[in-house]
């Protein structure tokens, strides 16, 4: 089901999934879904989202470019970004009012800031509106965007081990496939390669599996600097 804007009624182009909490055994009983893989790899799913979505966006001619955890569009600036992400900002001030920074409490912060739905407000509707203030702001027209920035980056499997190993000398596989996705999208790399790279990684060299039942793992470089 997709939605067009925040509550902020700024464009914010997303999607909502429903997953019935229902199921049948193979007994033909109804029973509750066991959503324990989706919780614990909730950040995985959310980055394969967004890499899904940088991929199409590069395939479009737009140059995907790091932002954090997630991407940006190059050639768009900064302050017409701000400006369209009225709800986002609240939230951050009110962390920083409130000294927080981890993710409960984010979540926390975003759930009781909430405004009420406005029904009856159609995306198509504020376009003009979107449009109006974005030429105000000097944002250029979108054909200039497209195909006219750097180049994307480009994938590097070392800078991958490089990110996992930061700060760390083991990584679990939920970390694996989590960073995977998340580089995959700063390189504007999709879901099919992601699926495809993480079994190629499995069958690396590379990789050092310490624990096979918690599924802990390492890299020879990293092993071998941990030695010396």
């Amino acid at each position: 089901h997709l939605h067009g804007t925040s509550r902020a009624l700024d464009p914010q182009l997303h999607s909502h999934n429903f997953v019935y909490n229902i199921t049948q055994n193979q007994k033909g009983e109804f029973r509750a879904i066991a959503m324990e893989e989706v919780y614990r790899n909730k950040l995985y799913i959310g980055a394969l989202y967004r890499a899904e979505l940088a991929a199409n966006l590069k395939k479009l001619g737009f140059t995907i470019e790091e932002d954090g955890k997630s991407f940006r569009i190059a050639g768009i600036d900064k302050e017409i970004e701000k400006e369209f992400s009225k709800r986002r900002i609240a939230i951050l001030n009110e962390a920083e009012k409130r000294g927080v920074h981890d993710a409960r409490g984010m979540e926390i912060i975003t759930k009781a800031g909430r405004a009420r739905k406005i029904d009856g407000v159609n995306s198509r509707d504020l376009i003009p509106h979107w449009r109006a203030v974005a030429k105000e702001l000097g944002m250029p027209e979108i054909a200039s965007i497209m195909g006219a920035q750097a180049k994307n980056k480009v994938y590097d499997r070392k800078e991958l081990y490089d990110r996992l190993t930061q700060g760390q000398s083991t990584f679990t596989e939920g970390d694996l496939k989590k960073e995977l996705a998340i580089y995959a999208q700063h390189c504007g790399l999709g879901i099919d390669f992601i699926k495809l790279e993480y079994q190629e990684i499995l069958k690396d060299k590379e990789l050092v599996c310490l624990d096979k039942e918690k599924k802990i793992y390492s890299t020879k470089s990293m092993i071998e600097i941990e030695q010396a």
